[in-house]
């Protein structure tokens, strides 16, 4: 099992107009490092002086350090629309699995969307509540992904430590106010990083499957 260290950055950026300079300061960036020896076998007692972090070649100062022992945010982003009739039994028991390979301390919540961005259970250890949840939803209405997406990314960048969106969709949208693009964008401003798992349309149609 390979450790996952992550390291908080803090940098500023400068802009001169003739005799003004514009300083901004800009948020903390995440960056993860699995490490392990020649050998293969992870390696577990680095410290923060072992790293070095370059930007554009120059050295960052590493502000937060946190070892493999931290525990992780994992929001879990259903699509409940009508198009996904077929597939939320198979999408359910894929959750199901996945709350029993994740570790103990892992924080889980489980958030779907139709038109609109819905919270089934709050961010827990506690993985039967989780599960109760995945199995009363319902597929039925429009489809809002990128709104969704958009939003569920601002809200889980306020969590502190590693986290993550795993995504369960066909890819389709027909509601959000936000394109593709503008979506796409806002998550990337956040930094938490987003991963999709396909199914129905997407499977079959090249432009969903590009999207995602």
């Amino acid at each position: 099992m390979n450790i996952r260290l992550f390291l908080f950055l803090m940098f500023y950026a400068e802009l001169s107009w003739s005799q003004t300079t514009l300083k901004v300061d800009v948020r903390m960036i995440e960056v993860y490092a699995a490490v392990s020896d020649n050998r293969g076998r992870p390696v577990t007692n680095l410290q923060s002086e072992d790293f070095h972090v370059l930007e554009d070649n120059r050295p960052q100062q590493i502000r937060v350090f946190e070892p493999q022992s931290s525990a992780t945010t994992i929001a879990l982003l259903v699509d409940t629309t009508g198009s996904m009739a077929g597939d939320l039994p198979r999408i359910k028991n894929a959750v199901a699995r996945l709350l029993e390979a994740v570790k103990p301390e892992d924080n889980v919540g489980l958030f779907t969307f139709a038109s609109g961005l819905n919270r089934l259970s709050n961010f827990s250890t506690d993985r039967s509540t989780t599960l109760k949840a995945i199995f009363k939803a319902r597929a039925a209405g429009q489809t809002a992904l990128f709104d969704s997406l958009a939003l569920l990314s601002r809200q889980i960048s306020r969590n502190a430590g590693k986290k993550a969106i795993l995504l369960f969709t066909d890819g389709d949208d027909n509601s959000s106010v936000l394109s593709l693009e503008a979506s796409i964008k806002s998550v990337q401003r956040t930094g938490v990083p987003t991963y999709s798992v396909i199914y129905g349309r997407a499977l079959k149609d090249p432009s969903l499957f590009k999207r995602l």
